[in-house]
């Protein structure tokens, strides 16, 4: 059986009456049963209808957008153009040295366009987002594309915590502090006053030449790993919704680390540090303003 319409078919089973639900469940098979049986918690409520999938389009990243644009015609590309969020379109418009304005879609010729572009991007079977398997981590999907941001570079301030303090030298202290928003600043120190619980591979800064490029990019890369690895337990389908709201070449390089950890209770750790954050994130700013 579909796992989307599966996921439907249980929501609805989940509000019969207990007797009810019992007799239609003698008409399934034991394996079958045994997944009818389960709560039927889910990030939405499956029962009460299904948006498309491509209405999600507007939250990927344009850069997962502009190969598949590429490979059309420019006639073609300038329509697609037009299904776009005004983000996507000023993203592309430079990626793509388009220099006409976006046209005026009917409706009907925006979806279509939009399910086009979908089905181009997409490459997998994704459940809808109200069918996702419920998860601390579905608060994710909450996130503007800046706040994931932001989460991945104060993730990688638990990295740095624990190798910063085995560097004494003032001057290469002080070159590392200049680099860090003063969120990051902020967020480290109220780490250095702890044990970090979960920790990687050394980032070396011992070794450090002092070159900016070289540490931001090693910082994301520590701030993507450790949330890979959190959700590297959760549905596939929330890590790709995660991924693509990233610059592609984040996106890509979260799913390229998505992998298991030695350490058995590592991902469940992780994911609540995470949690933490977006809580800090809705306290800041309750009005859920980008």
């Amino acid at each position: 059986m579909d796992r989307c319409v599966a996921i439907v078919w249980r929501a609805f089973l989940d509000k019969l009456p207990l007797e009810r639900k019992a007799e239609l469940l003698t008409y399934l098979s034991e394996p079958d049963k045994a997944f009818f049986q389960e709560p039927a918690a889910a990030y939405g409520d499956p029962s009460s209808g299904l948006s498309a999938l491509e209405e999600e389009l507007p939250r990927v990243h344009y850069t997962w957008l502009a190969p598949f644009l590429r490979s059309q015609a420019g006639g073609d590309i300038k329509l697609f153009m037009g299904c776009l969020s005004s983000e996507q379109f000023q993203g592309l418009k430079h990626v793509l040295l388009f220099a006409n304005h976006p046209p005026e879609l009917s409706l009907m010729a925006r979806t279509y366009f939009r399910q086009t572009l979908w089905g181009a991007i997409a490459g997998q079977e994704l459940l809808p987002l109200n069918c996702l398997p419920a998860s601390p981590l579905n608060s994710l999907l909450d996130l503007s594309a800046a706040e994931l941001t932001t989460l991945i570079e104060l993730l990688s301030m638990r990295d740095l915590a624990v190798e910063i303090r085995q560097i004494i030298e003032t001057a290469k202290l002080q070159k590392i502090y200049s680099l860090l928003s003063k969120a990051q600043t902020a967020y480290l120190k109220t780490l250095l006053h702890t044990k970090e619980a979960v920790t990687f591979k050394k980032m070396e800064l011992m070794k450090w030449d002092g070159n900016k490029e070289l540490f931001l990019a090693l910082l994301t890369q520590r701030g993507i790993n450790r949330l890979a690895k959190a959700l590297y337990t959760e549905d596939e389908s929330l890590r790709w919704y995660i991924a693509h709201r990233l610059e592609s070449e984040r996106g890509s390089m979260l799913l390229k680390l998505c992998s298991p950890l030695d350490h058995a209770g590592a991902s469940s750790i992780l994911s609540e540090q995470i949690v933490e954050l977006i809580q800090t994130f809705k306290n800041h700013n309750p009005a859920g303003e980008p």
